[in-house]
This record gives structure tokens, sequence and C-alpha cells, in this order.
């Protein structure tokens, strides 16, 4: 354009043109580029800065600021930041910071306060904290939002601790300085640690910011504390945040993860606009909750809004047929993934369609699925397939997939502890007991880490964890005669513990004492004791719920008449009169 009108090619026309839309294509660029490098120099930076945002990758961009300092151009500090946020971008390449920083100390620009606090970012971003820390310390004078990017940095390597001791110096918090310790807490799977902190900030009197509301609907998700959830979602209402695409699908996914899903189809009804993670997240929702049918008609809803499906959506498609046991439609839709929607299958589709194929029965055809696998399969979908056979006492081949695992070494003992428990509890079912004992022996040897079963309930504003034959609950002896107290009521309409979770060749007797005191079973006790008759019990439990607690609760459902909805590793589970949503196919 400057050539057709015959204008005099500056470095600051074209810069401008640089950073402008039209002009952004490669070629344009490159011939741009050329101009600039033969326009007269400029007196000062902001062409530089137009040239630089212009620029079509964040090394172009350092490319055009390596070019100003050979011309002997000095930055300002507007400049420097711009240079560190591109070095952030590249933070897989942490010399380039370290380069820079070196090159703003020579030019005296590494006292200023903002230059110095994208420096403490920029090392963050690399892992490099103690770098980020020495900057920090050297600093002349620091504001909220250098304390603030320290806590985020810390809280990104997962040194929660020295997070919560900088957070504790800040001299004036905001909700910012808020917001960043709890997303610290609840990037390391700390979720009541991080709900503790949102009630102590609403006790500071700091009103919490969208960030914070998104990070504590995540943790409400995590720990099922729907009662919080439902605060945040008053909240929200009240001080008119408009329920935008990230706020609007966290709630969601709090309420499809809590056991609401009628008030997650609410909301996502609501939202004005939605994107692929609000789609997928209504899909994944009803998954969880084996709606199936629903699950895939709000597909092909999406499909005809124009919405893609990615590599989630399909996996929460795929999920759906799995709990719904739809074969067919499993099937079809991981056929189709990569000619129609452009998706490669990984590992975890893999996983959903071996697991929907073993529960229904159709081992040979999911063993051959595995075999026929592109990546190598791991201990999940191995774990699906074994669990086909424990279901339909498939012994022969079974026995063949143990084998092939413990001969692959498939097994972490620091990982896999459940995988170890599957085994054994195959070769007990399959009345191998001497196997079974040689593999429990095995897992001490190898001091085998087996994740605890846990469950949590919350009442009133507090969430209470239990574990298996749990002694540290403050109402421990109430909750253990609420238990006995039921298991007489259950036992008088035909209730026998089902013992067949306990891989031990042990008298049915104490088999049945090794079962008593799940941590499902104390949490339900515990509701009982403490929830109104009319208030539905909700649970979440870490594990997949064994048989005999999947039958225990649909007994206590039916004796006392209360909705009981549990939320295990794989799926939710309605109890209400007897029976389960899940049809016992879980």
């Amino acid at each position: 354009m400057i050539t057709v009108l015959h204008i005099g090619a500056t470095r600051y026309t074209c810069s401008c043109l640089m950073s402008t839309p039209p002009c952004r294509g490669v070629h344009s660029l490159a011939r741009l580029k050329q101009l600039f490098e033969k326009a007269p120099l400029p007196s000062n930076s902001s062409s530089w800065v137009a040239a630089m945002k212009g620029a079509s990758s964040p090394l172009d961009a350092l490319g055009f600021y390596a070019h100003m300092h050979r011309q002997g151009v000095l930055p300002n500090s507007f400049l420097c930041l711009l240079v560190l946020k591109y070095c952030t971008a590249l933070s897989h390449h942490p010399y380039m910071i370290l380069h820079f920083h070196a090159h703003f100390l020579k030019i005296a620009l590494h006292g200023h306060l903002y230059v110095g606090t994208a420096l403490v970012n920029a090392y963050a971003s690399c892992n490099r904290i103690v770098d980020a820390q020495k900057v920090f310390d050297e600093m002349p004078q620091r504001n909220t939002v250098t304390w603030n990017t320290l806590i985020t940095g810390y809280s990104k390597c997962g040194d929660i601790e020295t997070a919560w001791l900088v957070f504790e110096a800040v001299p004036e918090r905001n909700v910012e300085s808020w917001s960043a310790i709890i997303s610290g807490q609840m990037g390391v799977n700390r979720w009541t640690q991080g709900l503790e902190l949102f009630r102590e900030m609403q006790l500071a009197g700091v009103k919490p910011d969208k960030v914070a509301l998104i990070n504590v609907l995540s943790a409400c998700a995590q720990v099922g504390s729907m009662g919080l959830g439902m605060w945040i979602h008053a909240y929200i209402q009240k001080n008119s945040f408009e329920l935008r695409v990230e706020l609007g699908t966290a709630l969601v996914d709090m309420y499809a993860k809590c056991g609401f899903i009628d008030g997650a189809q609410q909301v996502f009804t609501l939202m004005p606009e939605k994107n692929i993670m609000t789609w997928s997240a209504m899909i994944s929702g009803l998954a969880m909750h084996g709606c199936g049918k629903e699950a895939l008609d709000l597909f092909q809803e999406m499909q005809a809004a124009g919405v893609r499906p990615n590599e989630f959506t399909l996996t929460g498609v795929l999920s759906a047929c799995s709990h719904a046991g739809l074969v067919g439609e499993g099937k079809r839709f991981f056929h189709n993934m990569t000619k129609q929607y452009g998706v490669i299958p990984r590992i975890e589709h893999y996983g959903c369609l071996v697991d929907v194929l073993s529960r229904s029965g159709l081992l040979d055809e999911a063993y051959d699925l595995v075999k026929s696998m592109r990546m190598k399969p791991n201990i999940v979908v191995w774990g699906a397939l074994l669990g086909g056979c424990k279901i339909h006492r498939q012994i022969q081949l079974g026995e063949h997939i143990i084998e092939h695992i413990l001969q692959q070494q498939l097994v972490n003992p620091e990982d896999n502890g459940g995988v170890y428990a599957l085994i054994c509890n195959m070769h007990a079912a399959f009345g191998n007991w001497k196997d079974a004992e040689r593999m429990r022996q095995m897992i001490k040897i190898k001091q085998v880490k087996r994740i605890p079963g846990s469950s949590l309930i919350e009442v009133g504003d507090m969430v209470h964890e239990f574990v298996v034959a749990d002694k540290l609950h403050p109402q421990r002896r109430e909750i253990l005669e609420i238990l006995g107290e039921i298991f007489q009521q259950l036992e008088a309409i035909g209730y026998r513990a089902n013992t067949s979770p306990v891989f031990y060749d042990i008298e049915e007797e104490e088999k049945e004492c090794a079962i008593r005191y799940h941590s499902e079973k104390l949490a339900i006790a515990f509701a009982l004791m403490s929830l109104c008759s009319d208030v539905t019990v909700r649970i979440v439990k870490n594990l997949r719920i064994c048989d005999d607690c999947h039958n225990f609760a649909k007994s206590v459902s039916e004796v006392y008449g209360r909705e009981i909805i549990i939320r295990d590793k794989a799926r939710f589970h309605h109890f209400k009169q007897g029976s389960c949503s899940c049809r016992d196919y879980w």
C-alpha cells in the first residue's frame, strides 16, 4: 500500500501497518519487515512497540527487540514488560529470561517496580522459583501485585507451604491475594483447605471476584459441598454477576458433580452463551448420572447448534454409553471419531469402549480391541477388561490378563494399589486362595500403596470425612450405635452382607466384620442421625462402591424412606425406595 501510494516509508508507518489485522499474513509481515528495516531510524521506541505487537510470534517479537538494541535505541519500562511477556510465552526456553534479565541489569531497569514484578512472574512461569524469589528479595519496592505474583509462582510449582508463608507476610491483602492462595490449594487437591480459606476471606470482609468464585465452585464440585455451591450461586445472582461462559460452566459442573443434575440443566438452559467446555460439562454430567439417552440427545443438539465436538466431549459421550450399557451407540461413536469429527482416539476413548464392551459381556471383542490399540494399553484399560472378567466370571481370560499385567510389570506399587487389590479379588472370586495369598504377600513385600477408601458428606456448613473403621470422628460412638441399629432393621427384612469384596480366606463372620465399617456406611449412619428426614443424603466416595455397600444403601433407602445419592469414582448412584438408578450396572 505504501509503495502503490508513493508514500515515504517511515518506521512509524510500517509499524502501524504491521499491527493492522489485514497485514498480518506471513507474506505481508515479511514485506513490511523489510521496509521497516530499510526505513529511517526513529527517535523514540513507539515504532518498536508497535512492531513487536504486530509480530507473528513471540520469537519474532523478540527479534525486533534485538534489532532495536543493535541500533542503539534504549528501551523504556513498557518495552521491558513487553519483552518479558513474550519470554513468558516461551517459558520452555528459560535461558531467554536469564539473558534479558542480565540486559535489564546493564541498563539499570531491573529495579523498576513493574519490571521486577514481571521478572518474578517470568521466572516462576518456567519453574525457576528460586530465581523468582531472589528477584523479589532484591526489589527496592514491592506492591500487592508483586506479592500476589510470588504466591502464584510458588503455588504453580506445587510448594503450597511456602506460598502460604508468603501470603501471611503480605502487608495489604486484596481479593487477588486470597484468590491466589485459594487457587494454590486447589492446584494440589487440597479442596477442603481451599474452602476453609474462602470462609476466612469472607470473615475478613473481602468480597470474592469471579476468579475466586470459579475456584471455590471447583472445590465444591470435588468434595460435594452443594450447600456452599448454592450459596455462591445466590451470591452471583444477588451481586449481578453476568453468567458468562466460565462462571456458568463452573456452576453446571458443580451442580452435576454434587448430584443435582436438574440444577445443572437449569443453569445450562439459562446461560446466554455456551462454548465447547459448557456443552462437554453438561454431557459429562448427564453421563455420570447414568442418563445415557439424554446425554446423546444433548450431543445431537450441540451439533445442530454448530458446535464441533472435541476430545473431551467425545470422552463424555463414550462415558455415557458405558454407564448406560449402550453398546451399539458406543461402538458407532468410537469408530466415527476421526472420520466424522476429526478427533483421533486417545487412550481415554479406548478405555471407555473397552469398559462398555467388558461390562456387556463382549470380552473377546474387548480383548481384540485392546490388542489392536495404536498406543500401548495402560493399566486403566487392562483394569476395565479385568473388571469385566470378574463380573462375567471369565476365569481363563482373567487369569491370562493377570499373568500379562504381572509379567509386563504394568502395575506400579506407588500408584496402582487398586489394581493389586483387584487381582487379589479376582483370585478370591475364582476360589484361588493360594494365588490370592501370594498376591497379598507381594503387596506387603513391594510395599504397595493402596488409596484408603474415604467418604465425604456435607452437614450444615461443614464437610465431614470418614475412612474405613473411622476412629477419629468426634461422634464416633453415636455413629456406631446408629449403624448397629440400622443393621438390625435391615437384617429383619432379609439383608445379608455380601462378603465377595473380602479376598482373605477367613470365616464368613470375620468377612462381615471386615466390610461392616466401610466409609460410606459410616457416612450414611451419620447422615441419618444428623439430617432431617426429608433431606437427601449426598455422599462423595473416592473409590468405586463395593457390592455390599451398594446393597446396604438400597436397603436403607427402602427401610428408612430416604433418598441417598452416592458419587463414587466412576458415576452417580441414586438410591430410592430400594432401587438404584444404575440398575445394578456399574
